[in-house]
């Protein structure tokens, strides 16, 4: 096991690397998505409160603990088992251990078990899915299957278990629009988010849409990775490839 640093001339982000996969995961963390990181320097706040909902291995969790103060807080969601792994390692390892808290439990919009269904079981891996067995309409055998709990972020903040959220990003490989129906009453709350990152460009993205339109939510930004971006520069339709869209609530953003 090694370990990569990066920096943006303020601060320093460290990573362990038990693969060559976790080492690229990090690797990439100023490029991969270079809109979401543009919007958490933008947007945070000292003393935010954070949802990164599909953490992995916490590139973004690490990212925006740099910057919340020392009153902010991180609530990292991650399901699959050998990313939340090494995400409480990265957690240590840049010092953030009292300002992160860490949920293994799946996000959906109901409460009790089902399946996760892992698609890898290395960390820094993608697309495993709770309660079904197909990404981007392509069905997979599991390599494993966990019995796992679900649960709502109405429900934890309900339960005064976390606190409700001002900067959310969600990205769960197909399993958005699950996880944003599930926050439906913190969405329509007095203490709702600023601004709510989400994947677009899948199927459930109209169902994503109504809903954001319903609680007041306006979609103000898109950015696409860059294999998107190649996507797009090759003459074919934006919207056709999955992107993420920030949606702002314009009465508090």
């Amino acid at each position: 096991m090694d370990s990569v640093t990066l920096t943006d001339g303020a601060h320093e982000y460290k990573f362990v690397c038990h693969s060559q996969k976790e080492r690229n995961r990090a690797s990439r963390l100023f490029d991969k998505e270079k809109g979401t990181i543009e919007w958490l320097t933008r947007d945070l706040r000292p003393g935010d409160v954070f949802y990164d909902v599909g953490a992995n291995i916490g590139t973004f969790t690490i990212f925006a603990g740099r910057r919340l103060g020392d009153t902010g807080r991180i609530i990292a969601f991650e399901p699959h088992i050998p990313n939340a792994n090494s995400l409480i390692e990265n957690i240590f390892l840049n010092g953030l251990e009292k300002k992160v808290r860490l949920v293994t439990a799946a996000l959906t919009d109901r409460d009790g078990y089902n399946q996760f269904n892992y698609h890898s079981m290395y960390a820094g891996a993608s697309t495993s899915q709770y309660g079904r067995h197909s990404y981007e309409g392509q069905s997979f055998d599991p390599l494993f299957v966990e019995l796992k709990h679900g649960c709502t972020i109405d429900g934890l903040c309900g339960a005064k278990i976390i606190e409700p959220p001002n900067l959310v990003k969600i990205d769960v490989d197909g399993l958005d629009f699950e996880v944003l129906a599930g926050m439906r009453g913190v969405l329509a709350s007095a203490a709702r988010p600023r601004a709510v990152q989400i994947e677009l460009g899948t199927e459930s993205t109209p169902k994503i849409m109504g809903l954001c339109q319903e609680l007041g939510y306006e979609l103000r930004e898109r950015h696409w990775t860059q294999a998107g971006l190649d996507f797009i520069a090759q003459g074919n339709a934006p919207e056709e490839y999955p992107h993420y869209g920030i949606f702002y609530h314009p009465d508090i953003a």
